[in-house]
């Protein structure tokens, strides 16, 4: 049997309180673990939180009304894979309300705590959303661990036409490709693309279907595109500028 201490903190209320994970006191496999000890070390309660998939804490931290936040990583109450998990405790270490964040791949909290209007902030990284294989993913919610504004995340992930190489047309179709990264549906979002070079135009036009995460779709362009002239294309393609993302008009 395994127990992993993974923080320690003082107790607001004496003494001190740890979280971690434990493979032989909870459910099964791996489950968050919340020991509560009193000044010398004596253990006064201890309790445990997950399913029969693997779930650990990373963090607890006081609240202020006499409570602890727990942040750490679930697999069992997961989407697919693992999501960030944010737990509310009372004082005896029950809990008052969990949660999880994340799309479908690996998405991990390490931090959180009580921020200055009541609710709460966690961070740690996301391999659901962002640019890369591993983002850092900060995430506010209210004191109830309500999520109110979602992520809104759709990036062009590909010019499909005009490619490399064809031939010049003076009614060239220019398509791209948009993927929705967030973590809600969108719809009816203005794409853009600048084309300089050979020829200095602007296309601009509303995408008015709706594309659920993490899928994409083809947006071809009304408007088309005299490349008869030839010679170097370039193409600036992006979609939304109010993504929840760095940089902006990705």
């Amino acid at each position: 049997m395994n127990e992993n201490a993974e923080y320690i903190q003082l107790a607001a209320s004496g003494g001190y309180i740890i979280c971690g994970s434990t493979d032989g006191m909870g459910v099964g496999g791996d489950d968050g673990y919340l020991v509560k000890t009193d000044n010398a070390g004596a253990v006064q309660w201890y309790k445990t939180f997950g399913g029969s998939s693997p779930d650990d804490f990373h963090r607890v931290e006081n609240t202020s009304d006499g409570g602890y936040i727990v942040t750490g990583t679930s697999q069992s109450n997961a989407l697919i894979i693992s999501n960030q998990w944010l737990v509310k405790t009372d004082m005896n270490g029950d809990s008052t309300w969990a949660y999880t964040f994340g799309g479908d791949n690996h998405d991990h909290a390490y931090s959180g705590c009580q921020t200055s209007d009541g609710g709460y902030i966690l961070c740690g990284y996301s391999a659901s959303f962002g640019f890369n294989y591993e983002d850092a993913l900060v995430i506010k919610v209210d004191s109830n661990g309500l999520l109110y504004n979602h992520l809104i995340y759709t990036t062009v992930t590909a010019l499909v036409s005009p490619v490399n190489g064809s031939c010049g047309s003076p009614n060239s179709i220019v398509t791209i490709t948009v993927r929705n990264f967030g973590d809600t549906a969108i719809s009816s979002f203005p794409d853009t693309v600048i084309i300089s070079g050979a020829v200095n135009q602007t296309l601009g036009q509303t995408f008015t279907g709706t594309i659920f995460p993490p899928n994409f779709a083809n947006h071809t362009f009304t408007t088309t595109l005299n490349t008869t002239t030839g010679g170097v294309f370039n193409f600036h393609c992006f979609t939304s500028t109010n993504n929840d993302v760095f940089p902006s008009m990705n």
